[in-house]
């Protein structure tokens, strides 16, 4: 009688998920605490290699303008109360010839002009909204910086590649383009625009905002021969820049981004959109009232 073998089947290992578990996170921990070495490495190297790169640029940039920027600030440009390139013509109204007592009246178009049309204008008999409005669209932050908006230079060379904004000018503050209006330094250079920055902030040290403010609204080029904001008030609107409205101080303001391009005689439209523009910046700053805006 044969006997048939009884096959036994061998038990099903049992698969512990748990360990299973842990030793997969052991290895994914790994792998993740590789890579993040390897990141660490990278970007520490990359850090230490702009570290050295900057220390060098700025070594040799320091030893550039040792050797080749003049910083120093020539104070007689920036006097006070300059001469004007404008004679005004007086006649006498007499209301006692035989004592010679009367009033100079002037002959206001008769003027003598040279190649620029120039009138002194003091501080304190410029409106303050034309100040507000040279500011608002010039120099915001003309008040709180020493002499370079360093935020805005930054922005004017990001938009000197990418040409973002064309709406406002460059990165000059109001102190950096005085500077370039009294020295006449306008070439295009690296060199050119570092000395001015320097100028910039050796003048913030030795003179006032308002000294700043009066220099530079007196010699800012306007368009038609006129130089500073009295000139201009009286050849735009035949007024005294005292007596200038919210619009007509806005109108002069426009005009020293592009003297040519915003000139209210011959691009009306152009001044009006720029002019627009300062009113607007005007009431976001709050130089101006709803009121006044409207």
């Amino acid at each position: 009688m044969k006997h048939t073998p009884v096959k036994f089947k061998p038990a099903k290992r049992r698969i512990n998920w748990g360990d299973e578990l842990l030793h997969t996170l052991e290895i994914a921990g790994k792998i993740l605490l590789k890579t993040l070495t390897c990141i660490v490495n990278v970007v520490l190297t990359v850090l230490l290699i702009g570290i050295l790169t900057g220390i060098v640029a700025g070594t040799a940039f320091a030893v550039y303008i040792k050797n080749h920027i003049d910083p120093q600030i020539d104070e007689t440009l920036f006097m006070s109360g300059g001469t004007s390139q404008t004679t005004k013509l007086y006649y006498y109204d007499y209301t006692d010839r035989t004592n010679r007592v009367g009033e100079a009246v002037e002959l206001e178009d008769q003027r003598l002009y040279g190649t620029e049309n120039s009138l002194w204008a003091p501080l304190a008999d410029i409106p303050d909204h034309l100040k507000d409005a040279f500011i608002s669209i010039e120099d915001k932050r003309f008040e709180d910086h020493k002499g370079v908006d360093w935020i805005r230079s930054l922005k004017a060379v990001a938009n000197f590649f990418l040409g973002f904004d064309d709406t406002t000018g460059g990165g000059s503050t109001i102190t950096q383009q005085l500077i370039k209006n009294v020295t006449d330094y306008d070439d295009v250079t690296i060199q050119r625009k570092v000395q001015e920055m320097l100028m910039a902030l050796n003048l913030e040290k030795v003179k006032t905002k308002d000294e700043i403010l009066e220099l530079y609204l007196n010699i800012v080029p306007l368009s038609q021969r006129c130089i500073g904001v009295q000139a201009a008030a009286n050849t735009y609107f035949s007024k005294d820049v005292s007596e200038l409205t919210l619009i007509e101080c806005c109108a002069i303001a426009s005009i020293t981004n592009a003297p040519t391009r915003y000139d209210p005689v011959q691009h009306p439209e152009n001044n009006a959109y720029r002019r627009n523009l300062i009113l607007d910046f005007m009431l976001e700053f709050g130089c101006i009232t709803l009121e006044e805006y409207f």
